[in-house]
């Protein structure tokens, strides 16, 4: 009974920020990794250009996740 289909939009749209939302924290996530690596190998400002880098690619991803729907 939990896998019966509805067309209730709202239930819809919740699954959409829920899916975003995740999408968000993980790219989030890849960013900071990303910045910390960058840091530990002492690339000449690392750390900022990873925490752009992760930046950057999270507002792309949810640009194209909230506008492309």
């Amino acid at each position: 009974m939990a896998n019966e289909r509805t067309d209730d939009p709202m239930l819809d749209s919740f699954q959409q920020w829920q899916l975003g939302l995740a999408l968000l924290f993980v790219l989030s996530l890849a960013g900071t990794v990303g910045a910390m690596t960058l840091q530990m190998l002492e690339v000449p400002y690392g750390g900022g250009i990873g925490t752009v880098g992760g930046a950057l690619l999270a507002f792309l991803a949810i640009s194209y996740w909230y506008y492309g729907r």
